[in-house]
């Protein structure tokens, strides 16, 4: 009989289709994908193909949809084989946002300051100062959210990491992160939220790298308990060798990001956007 199809990765882009990849089986000529859209109904074949890959566009953005690949052979007496199907795949078709927000402290407000972003749907919202605590207890969430963005960027954390301190403090902080994130699930339930990590910083006795990385590493755990949050490190972007905040990039005072940089970032940011990729 024929192996069982391995499904390597489901990739949910933002023009609103869903890529499905998987391994080469043995003597499979074909690859027949079903799709369901709940487990309480049943299964259609949308599409057979050749290729180690299929797109699906025909999802309605929004809707999540469940996925299996099976693969076929005819043998020499023209008898079809079938086999074992692959695991399922749950996606969530998405859409191109038509409001952006960023949201966060200083270091976001960059972003309007030098003029990087100016309208054409996007806005930020962010002040110096904020705090996670801040953040979530005063009127900047509140016009973020009444802006009902499709897609918020969210970076904050630097603040509440000046002086070192403990990790129970940090906790502290990141629950209120976690109110942040559930009020905007809460707000609009298609909302795209994307966690920034907090940069790495450069030449400062202020802020200590070693805590930027435990916050980070905290981060990325709370956010992986929500299905609509996604964890955009930019460590990779942002720092040197040694994981510090690379000087080209950096103001005077090791925290706040000069000039040049904002474009860069925004790059980097929407390039993580266009596709979530699952692997499997």
């Amino acid at each position: 009989s024929l192996g069982k199809v391995i499904l390597r990765q489901a990739a949910a882009s933002e023009k609103g289709t869903v890529k499905l990849s998987y391994d080469p089986v043995p003597e499979v000529t074909h690859y027949h994908i079903f799709r369901s859209p709940s487990e309480e109904e049943d299964w259609e074949e949308i599409g057979v193909t050749k290729k180690l890959s299929y797109t699906d566009s025909s999802g309605k953005a929004g809707k999540s949809y469940r996925y299996y690949v099976v693969g076929t052979s005819r043998g020499a007496d023209k008898t079809l084989r079938q086999g074992r199907k692959s695991r399922v795949a749950v996606v969530k078709v998405r859409k191109k946002p038509e409001r952006i927000a960023y949201a966060g402290d200083s270091v976001m407000t960059g972003f309007s300051i030098y003029k990087v972003i100016t309208g054409g749907g996007r806005r930020v919202f962010a002040e110096k100062g904020l705090s996670t605590v801040r953040f979530y207890n005063g009127s900047v969430i509140r016009k973020m959210l009444a802006y009902r963005p499709d897609r918020v960027y969210i970076m904050l954390g630097i603040n509440s990491l000046v002086g070192s301190p403990g990790s129970a403090y940090i906790d502290r902080m990141l629950s209120f992160y976690q109110k942040i994130l559930t009020s905007c699930c809460k707000s609009n339930p298609d909302m795209e939220i994307i966690a920034v990590s907090v940069a790495p910083v450069g030449s400062t006795k202020r802020i200590k790298q070693s805590k930027v990385n435990e916050y980070n590493r905290k981060l990325k755990k709370l956010t992986e308990s929500f299905p609509q949050v996604e964890f955009c490190d930019q460590t990779p972007l942002l720092a040197d060798r040694y994981g510090r905040l690379l000087k080209k990039y950096a103001a005077g005072d090791g925290i706040h990001w000069k000039k040049l940089t904002y474009p860069i970032v925004l790059k980097y940011w929407d390039a993580f956007a266009k596709v979530y990729t699952t692997d499997y």
